[in-house]
């Protein structure tokens, strides 16, 4: 009877003090100023945040702010494009909050999950968690989560080809941003909206916001976003017939990718230099440029552009007339393109097995 009252006891103190514990526990509903910093230096050097807030993380025994790190780790690793580190990140964070009691953080951690679910070629799961950040950031008016998950959002709808989708997200963010001081400026949303008229091949269209977003960019010293608006206003020239200047500002992307450790960056780059040699006929030029990027996205476990370099290691292969090496090629891609977000790759890849099919006299099977 006396260790039955004791036990019961115990329980009682135990209960008392969890409660108090959860009681003392801050309510975030927005980042804390100690991680502004972070945030800011995110965009312009993503490795060595990550190896700041890795140091950080070790040290730190308070369950809030280790979910807190996850979070800015997470978001670190998505901008190198490193999804599976991003998601590791996502759901350690996930698994150390609940969403009755820590909503904001549950979201903006969900909402991160999203970014590295897109990059990983699952945008459609992404998509539930996005929504209800979305839904929740609206009902309390947290416009910094908000704007954040517009910004993911539009870019899922872009991964599952919703182009109008996504250029409505955007335009919305692009408004709000200009009447909210949110951590997002309309510079981030002009960015986008040009990665839109890319994705639809309207070039003309994507450079006056890819401008917008430069000037914003090189005024604030963000240059890891500098660097892909670089990326972008180089394609949109070579589209457009502006050779010498497209090839330049890619050159240029690379540089400052290479500069902050952004070596997929780098590879992005790499790949559009050597598709535009390869139209030139400057194959040898090309194939190194292409060998360098495909190293790059292996490591990082980038399916979607290791089936882009493989179709342009196609092409080089077909107009040497390595037909069986341009079969391999394609196959190796046609494996890597599974999923709803690769449909226009696959598209592209069986537009290509069927030119090889015809260039070798297999009309049947090309048809």
């Amino acid at each position: 009877m006396i260790k039955q009252w004791m036990i019961a006891g115990l329980m009682v103190i135990s209960l008392f003090t969890i409660q108090k514990s959860h009681a003392s526990e801050p309510t975030l509903s927005e980042w804390p100023a100690s991680m502004h910093v972070y945030l800011a230096n995110m965009r312009n050097q993503p490795q060595q945040v990550i190896d700041t807030i890795s140091d950080l993380l070790e040290s730190e025994d308070r369950t809030l702010y280790q979910a807190l790190y996850h979070t800015i780790l997470s978001r670190a690793y998505s901008a190198l494009l490193l999804p599976k580190k991003a998601q590791f990140h996502a759901d350690q964070g996930l698994a150390m909050v609940a969403a009755d009691r820590h909503p904001w953080l549950y979201h903006n951690l969900s909402v991160a999950k999203a970014e590295a679910l897109d990059m990983s070629g699952n945008p459609r799961d992404g998509k539930l968690l996005v929504m209800a950040a979305l839904d929740w950031a609206r009902a309390n008016q947290s416009m910094d989560l908000l704007t954040y998950a517009m910004s993911t959002d539009g870019y899922l709808s872009l991964s599952l080809s919703a182009t109008d989708d996504a250029l409505a997200i955007f335009q919305q963010g692009y408004t709000m941003t200009q009447a909210n001081n949110t951590l997002l400026k309309p510079g981030d949303f002009a960015s986008m909206i040009a990665l839109v008229y890319e994705y639809q091949r309207e070039p003309s269209l994507a450079l006056p916001y890819f401008r917008e977003a430069y000037d914003y960019y090189q005024a604030n010293n963000i240059r890891l976003e500098l660097a892909n608006t670089i990326f972008g206003m180089g394609k949109a020239n070579l589209d457009l017939g502006n050779r010498e200047k497209g090839l330049l500002q890619l050159k240029q992307s690379a540089d400052i990718a290479l500069e902050i450790g952004d070596l997929q960056g780098a590879a992005y780059s790499y790949q559009f230099m050597a598709q535009h040699l390869i139209n030139e006929g400057k194959l040898e030029s090309a194939q190194s440029f292409l060998n360098d990027a495909l190293h790059i996205f292996e490591d990082a476990d980038n399916r979607h552009m290791q089936a882009n370099v493989l179709l342009s290691l196609n092409d080089i292969a077909s107009q040497q007339r390595r037909y069986t090496d341009s079969f391999a090629l394609l196959d190796r891609a046609q494996s890597l393109a599974q999923g709803d977000a690769f449909l226009p790759l696959q598209i592209e890849i069986n537009n290509s097995k069927a030119k090889l099919l015809a260039d070798t006299s297999e009309f049947e099977k090309a048809y």
